[in-house]
C-alpha cells in the first residue's frame, strides 16, 4: 500500500513464454512486465507484441511514474528493445514520468533498436526530465536506433526534457513516417515538436504533422526537428507540415531556429510550416529549413494537392477508406489516423 492507502502497481510477466514468438497485451501491468523484462535483458529480437485493448496507465503516475520499456542509452550500455510493438490502434493514456535527470532514455520505450512500434496513440503525456545528464526524450521512445521504425503513431500531450527532446522521438536514427505530435515539447538544445535530433544518412521522417502550442529552446529548435548534429549527414524529412503555434527561444542569441528544422542541414523536400507560426526575434524565413507557407491547412483538399501531396498523403472524407497501408483519413480539421475514433 502507498501513503494514500492505494495499492501499487505490480508489473504481470505471467504471460511470458520464451519459446512463443507473439504475445497479447491488455492490461498496464501486463504492459509495465514488457518494461521490466527488456530492462533484465531480454531484447524480443524476432517477437511481437500486440495490443489488445486501449489501457490507462494512471496506475503508474506515482513517483518517478513509468518506467520506460529499455532505458538503454545511445552507447548501447543498456538493452534496447528490438521486436515489434503493434499497437492493433489501440490507445494508451494517462503516460507520465517525472524523472530528475536525463541519465537515461525516456518515453513510453526508452530505446528502440532495429525494432518498430505501429499502430498506437498516446493520449494526455506528461513528461518532464531535468536538465541534468545527456539521454534523450520523446513520446514515444527517447532513441530510435539504425533500421528502427516508428509508423502510424500519434501522442498528445506535454513533453520536457534536457537536450535531444521531440513529441514522438528525442533521438532518431531510423524512420518516423505517418505520425503526428499535438502539444508542447521544450527543452535546451535539438529540440522539436517530431524529433530532437534527425540524424545520419539513412534517417528519414516522412508524411508526419506537429501542431499545438509549439517547441521552445535554446538553440537548433524546430516545429517538426531540432537539428542534425553532424553537419555532413544527409538526414530527410519530407512531406511534412509543422502547424505548430510559436518557437521559443528561452535564453541565448541563437539563430538557429526553424519552422520545419532549427538548422539547414540534411535534405529537406515539399515540407510546409504555418505562415503566422511566431518566431524568436531576429529569425528570417529560409525557405528549405522552414518550408513553404501553409495558411489553408484545414482545407482536406489543401494535403493532397497543393500541400505535401505525394505517396502517403491520400486523405479521403471517409474513415473506412482509411486503412493501416494508406492510414490518413480526414477528421473535420486535420488529417486522422485509420484507427482514430
Amino acid at each position: 500500500m502507498d501513503a494514500r492507502g492505494k495499492n501499487n502497481p505490480i508489473p504481470d510477466t505471467s504471460w511470458y513464454d520464451d519459446s512463443a514468438l507473439s504475445f497479447n497485451l491488455d492490461t498496464a501491468d501486463q504492459l509495465a512486465g514488457l518494461a521490466q523484462l527488456v530492462i533484465n535483458g531480454n531484447d524480443f529480437a524476432g517477437k511481437t507484441i500486440n495490443l489488445t485493448s486501449d489501457i490507462s496507465l494512471a496506475a503508474y503516475r506515482n513517483g518517478y511514474g513509468w518506467t520506460p520499456i529499455s532505458l538503454g542509452d545511445a552507447e548501447g550500455n543498456l538493452t534496447p528493445f528490438e521486436g515489434t510493438f503493434d499497437g492493433k490502434g489501440h490507445i494508451i493514456s494517462g503516460l507520465t514520468i517525472n524523472a530528475p535527470n536525463a541519465s537515461y532514455n525516456y518515453g513510453l520505450f526508452g530505446s528502440v533498436d532495429g525494432g518498430t512500434v505501429k499502430n498506437l496513440g498516446l493520449i494526455n503525456v506528461n513528461i518532464n526530465v531535468g536538465q541534468t545528464g545527456n539521454r534523450s526524450t520523446g513520446g514515444i521512445t527517447g532513441f530510435l536506433g539504425l533500421l528502427g521504425t516508428v509508423e502510424n503513431c500519434f501522442v498528445t500531450g506535454t513533453i520536457s526534457g534536457n537536450n535531444n527532446v521531440g513529441g514522438l522521438v528525442g533521438w532518431n536514427h531510423g524512420n518516423v513516417k505517418n505520425c503526428y505530435f499535438i502539444g508542447s515539447v521544450s527543452g535546451r538544445d535539438y529540440v522539436g515538436g517530431l524529433v530532437g535530433v534527425n540524424n545520419r544518412t539513412a534517417t528519414e521522417v516522412s508524411n508526419c504533422y506537429a501542431a499545438g502550442w509549439g517547441v521552445r529552446g535554446r538553440n537548433f529548435v524546430g516545429g517538426l526537428a531540432g537539428g542534425t548534429p553532424y553537419v555532413s549527414d544527409s538526414a530527410r524529412i519530407l512531406g511534412s507540415v509543422a502547424l505548430n503555434q510559436r518557437i521559443q527561444r528561452t535564453s541565448g542569441a541563437s539563430n538557429n531556429f526553424g519552422r520545419v528544422l532549427g538548422q539547414t542541414t540534411g535534405i529537406l523536400n515539399n515540407n510546409h510550416g504555418r505562415a503566422d507560426m511566431v518566431l524568436p526575434s531576429g529569425i528570417t524565413i529560409v525557405s528549405s529549413k522552414d518550408g513553404a507557407d501553409v495558411t489553408n491547412a484545414g482545407v482536406r483538399t489543401w494535403w493532397e494537392t497543393s500541400g505535401p501531396g505525394g505517396p502517403g498523403w491520400t486523405v479521403p472524407d471517409n474513415k473506412g477508406a482509411a486503412t493501416e497501408s494508406s492510414p490518413w483519413w480526414w477528421g473535420g480539421s486535420r488529417p486522422r489516423l485509420w484507427f482514430e475514433r
